[in-house]
């Protein structure tokens, strides 16, 4: 679907403006004709400005007396007078001295004598004229120039023609009789009396006939603009002076589909347009849009298209299209709009900003309201047409590559020097289009303070110090060139979370407002977060991002591209910068994994590479695609988390079906037990860091619950299990030499099947077992002669604990019961002698599920960590003497998964305590970070210096340097990815390319230099001296991990 790409204000008495505009793919910030109202406002100080606006559009009536001219002007004190033949000198003396004037020259060649006068030329006209000496007399009347329109409002709302030196144009060709274009669009109102015997037969390819009217306004707009009558001292002037008009309608309400619009080309095509203009666009393409361009050039038809009105450089068709001349919008003054799209892709940029035009007459305010004043790249593109249909009328023979050319090599450069994606090869000059002489660029505002600061390598540090807790460090810098980046650095105090806010400039430069983005990157150049606000191009920023204590970098760019010299303000505060203001859960990853059915969690390096991996242990539901199977998540070099390994299993109808991450064959390599149908199975890590088939360790059908731990104190590690049902056992699984299992009974009888934990519970330097039991839990006691069972009673009546905890949460030395069941969490704390204080509800949100123990704050002391019968997970922060309120995050996990679908470990390497769990039995897993995200949130900036500052205008040598931030694949680096261009032509010079992978430093040297060189250095040090702007342009190159860079350039003149 594609939208037109301009909104107007209709004026009431005077003639301006598209009408009702469908919701237009316009400025994506804020509604176009907003910054419109200013003017709109100054055309009702006239009597006849009675505003009319309907839809945000504001209209003006068209003027009275249609060609009504001005008052003829003359020279106040000067006559001509032709005498009678063989009149003397004397007697001219005497006749000019009736008037009391002078003779000021003698007789021209039709005879005539320029007479001075002293008093109104007027009243010596009246007095010559009876005079014998005299055959004639006349006023010296004034001209204009015959290009110079009189249209009712040319002089006072068109002077944005005279930034594309249009009224110079004209003198050179202001007939285009010959030419038709093609307004393809929301038709054209074809009864306009300022467009009268304008059109030529079009076409609806919405209604397939040839009903062109304009109920909507836009088309009329556009129309005008191209192509309005000139000079007929009504309404206003068109680019084309007196051009002809093809109107074919395209739009059916908000949208024009690709198929009417394709349609609607190839009949103006076949049906003798010359040019095609499409104010319009939207994201998307088809192969049956491009292929009507293509056919419309291959015919001989320009094709001009408005760039898109997202002030963003995302893509927008058909002014993607290679064959087709894309036109960006500037205001009066050659400035780049902050809605105008912009990229490569950019061919031109012309006025688009308060432009004045023909409205249709067919909308609610009916023919009253016949003008508009409008912005968008709409009415930059028709402007661009015209001046086309004028290029092609004195130059007929030209192909419509070749009118293209004429129109981007004749353009007056703006912005960044020479070719640019904001205004393309520059601002449309028409007067040098059509032969005139070139005049000078528009002018380049001079960099900021600060500058250059372009690449982190040349970040401004900032002067006052970024404190834990303390003021706010300020900056201030200046986007004052389109395009312009500007880094900053400074020093985070202590890992923590950093409040990075950027204050614009200002909202009173409309159409001109910069929209900001900011971006904070460690010291490694990875991104940590980027700030984009949706609110439009007057807000500041506000970002605030997890940070690794060093050096940290901020990026300042715009969005929009737009450039404003004034200052913004920056300022960085740490915001959290000590363990007791962690947040939980801030970086919250979701790592699918349909059909899985998992129901327990483990975490462990079962890769063999020193990083903790995620595993996730199956249920079994009958026919699932990925029942069955052990998924496990490897972590990453970069610290995320993989996609997903899958081992066959065997399957488990156990409700929980525990998973360990353990050595089981003492080789040091972490090995993975779980529980199943059939009982314990073990899959051994080999060499290659990847896991055995498994292989049954111990065989009984109701096996429950899995731990580990070196139970029998000989150095490596043990399993104990529990069964469910009558007869429930506690077994230890002693392991033996080559990873045999021996098993003994360590309790009987009061086992609920539950949770087993493994810890010191008498502080007698042994493993002991605990085990939810009736009433609370049991604790089976290592000892000497054997195990003894002790009950620790929480729960009046029978009531089983669901799951149980053994760890010191109380920072004292000895490891405490952390007991969950009947709707709470209850602390035993461990006292001198083994013994256990009666229980203390712990303060946690209602209804917890499973509980973990970890240091998440890192202070030395372990925090609580439940989850919640609502998917909710919280933090209750031990500290001396208590716990502090519980923390909750954005995480949500499984209500329904059992006591071990919750796991704490360091799941990206940071250091840090993360979090993963269970999204939904059958959906994979969630991956929460602690104060750290994964590393790679965003990758990795590519460029940390170029040798050459962006904007650079001082001399340079024929060679410059990169320094990659990345170690690059040297097979990616050459003159086919690395590009120095013309930024007069675009095309690539001869350079030599090379990389040094020791240093990350790519070398690129000019061979053939246009303009002079220094003549008294080396060869590689020569300094450029031609004047000449140049863009180096950085392509895919690859890093050795394979990624693939999207992009970069930079220009500079010497």
């Amino acid at each position: 679907m594609t939208a037109v790409l301009g909104l107007a204000i209709l004026l009431a008495a005077a003639p301006s403006s598209a009408g009702p505009q469908p919701p237009a793919e316009a400025d994506s910030h804020r509604a176009e004709p907003t910054a419109a109202q200013a003017l709109a406002a100054s055309t009702a100080r006239t009597d006849r400005s009675a505003a009319a606006t309907v839809d945000g559009v504001r209209r003006l009536a068209g003027p009275d007396d249609k060609g009504r001219t001005a008052e003829p002007q003359y020279e106040p004190h000067t006559v001509l007078v032709r005498f009678k033949t063989g009149t003397s000198a004397s007697v001219r003396g005497r006749v000019a001295g009736r008037i009391g004037g002078k003779v000021s020259t003698g007789a021209t060649a039709v005879g005539y004598v320029k007479i001075t006068t002293s008093g109104p030329a007027a009243e010596a006209v009246a007095a010559l004229r009876a005079d014998a000496a005299v055959t004639d007399v006349a006023l010296d009347y004034g001209r204009t120039k015959s290009k110079v329109p009189n249209d009712y409002y040319y002089a006072q709302y068109q002077k944005y023609l005279s930034t594309v030196r249009l009224p110079q144009a004209w003198d050179l060709q202001s007939a285009a009789t010959g030419v038709t274009i093609a307004i393809v669009d929301t038709g054209v109102d074809g009864g306009h009396p300022d467009l009268a015997g304008k059109l030529v037969p079009g076409y609806n390819s919405v209604a397939n006939n040839n009903q062109t009217a304009d109920y909507d306004g836009h088309g009329t707009m556009v129309a005008g603009i191209a192509a309005a009558n000139t000079n007929n001292t009504y309404g206003v002037a068109g680019a084309a002076y007196n051009g002809r008009i093809m109107p074919i309608m395209v739009f059916s309400g908000e949208y024009a589909y690709d198929s009417d619009i394709a349609e609607g080309v190839i009949w103006a095509v076949d049906h003798g347009a010359k040019i095609v203009n499409m104010s319009l666009g939207g994201a998307g393409q088809t192969p049956v849009l491009h292929e009507a361009i293509k056919y419309a050039v291959g015919k001989g038809v320009l094709v001009v298209v408005a760039a898109g009105n997202t002030g963003d450089d995302s893509p927008h068709y058909p002014a993607m299209y290679p064959e087709v001349l894309t036109v960006g919008a500037t205001d009066h003054a050659a400035a780049l709009t902050d809605f105008s799209s912009w990229g490569d892709h950019v061919d031109l940029a012309a006025p688009g900003f308060d432009i004045i035009s023909t409205h249709s007459r067919a909308t609610p305010l009916g023919y009253n309201f016949a003008y508009g004043i409008g912005a968008g790249t709409s009415f930059s593109s028709p402007l661009v047409a015209g001046v086309a249909a004028l290029v092609r009328a004195k130059y007929p023979s030209l192909t419509p590559a070749q009118v293209m050319d004429k129109l981007k090599s004749t353009a007056r450069d703006a912005g960044p020097r020479g070719i640019d994606p904001y205004y393309g090869h520059g601002v449309l000059d028409a007067y040098r289009a059509l032969g005139g002489p070139a005049t000078t660029p528009f002018p380049l505002q001079l960099l900021g303070a600060g500058e250059p600061n372009d690449v982190p390598a040349r970040a401004v540090a900032f002067t006052s110090p970024v404190s834990q807790n303390g003021p706010a460090a300020t900056m201030t810098g200046s986007i004052a060139v389109e395009g312009d980046v500007d880094w900053f650095r400074f020093q985070m105090p202590v890992d923590g979370q950093v409040m990075v806010q950027m204050i614009p400039p200002g909202p009173d430069r409309e159409p001109r407002i910069m929209d900001p983005v900011i971006a904070v990157y460690d010291a490694e150049l990875r991104l940590a977060g980027e700030g984009d606000d949706p609110y439009g191009p007057d807000a500041g920023e506000t970002l605030t991002v997890p940070v690794r204590a060093g050096t940290a970098y901020i990026k300042v760019r715009t969005a929009n591209g737009v450039a404003d010299p004034r200052p913004y303000q920056l300022s960085v505060h740490v915001t959290i910068a000590s363990s007791g203001f962690f947040p939980a859960f801030t970086n919250v990853k979701a790592l699918r994994q349909d059909d899985t059915y998992g129901r327990t969690l483990a975490l462990g390096d079962v890769t063999g590479d020193g990083r903790v991996d995620a595993l996730l242990a199956p249920g079994w539901r009958g026919g699932w695609t990925n029942e069955s199977k052990l998924v496990v998540y490897p972590q990453l070099p970069d610290g995320a988390l993989g996609e997903p390994v899958k081992y066959p299993v065997r399957h488990s109808d156990s409700i929980d079906p525990d998973v360990v991450v353990v050595d089981a064959d003492h080789d040091g390599r972490q090995d993975v037990a779980l529980i199943t149908s059939a009982g314990v199975e073990v899959l051994r890590q080999n060499g290659a860091g990847t896991l055995e088939a498994g292989a049954l360790v111990y065989s009984d059908t109701r096996v429950r619950h899995l731990a580990a731990g070196d139970l029998d104190g000989d150095g490596d590690q043990d399993l104990v299990v529990n069964t469910d049902g009558s007869g429930a056992v506690v077994l230890m699984l002693t392991q033996e030499p080559a990873g045999v299992f021996a098993a003994t009974t360590i309790g009987s009888g009061s086992s609920s099947g539950g949770e087993l934990e493994i810890g010191d519970v008498n502080n007698d330097s042994r493993l002991d077992v605990t085990v939810p039991s009736p009433g609370g839990v049991t604790s089976y006691l290592a000892g000497t002669g054997g195990w003894t069972a002790v009950p620790h009673v929480v729960y009046t009546g029978t009531a089983n604990a669901g799951a149980v905890e053994v760890a010191d949460v109380t920072g004292d030395g000895l490891a405490d019961l952390l007991v969950l069941g009947a709707d709470r969490l209850d602390l035993l704390r461990q006292v001198a002698g083994g013994a256990f204080a009666a229980p203390a509800a712990v303060t946690v949100p209602e209804r917890p599920r499973t509980v973990e123990v970890a240091d998440w704050d890192r202070d030395g002391l372990l925090d609580i960590v439940t989850s919640h019968e609502n998917g909710s997970v919280v933090v209750v922060r031990q500290q001396a003497g208590g716990y502090a309120t519980p923390i909750s995050g954005g995480l949500s996990v499984s209500r329904n998964a059992g006591p071990n679908s919750t796991a704490l470990g360091d799941l990206n390497s940071d250091g840090y305590t993360d979090i993963a769990g269970i999204i939904d039995p059958w959906d994979g897993l969630v991956a929460a970070y602690n104060v750290l995200p994964v590393r790679p949130v965003a990758e990795q900036w590519w460029i940390r210096d170029v040798s050459v500052a962006d904007l650079s205008t001082a001399p340079q040598t024929v060679r410059l340097t990169v320094k990659a931030a990345r170690k690059l694949d040297p097979a990616t680096v050459n003159s086919q990815t690395i590009r120095l261009l013309s930024g007069v032509t675009a095309r690539a010079y001869a350079t030599h390319v090379s990389y040094d992978a020791s240093t990350g430093t790519i070398t690129v040297t000019l061979v053939r230099p246009r303009g002079g060189l220094g003549r008294n250095m080396a060869a590689r040090d020569r300094v450029i001296t031609g004047r000449t702007p140049y863009r180096l342009v950085i392509g895919a190159i690859a890093d050795v991990e394979g990624n693939v860079h999207r992009g970069y350039s930079m220009t500079y003149v010497s």
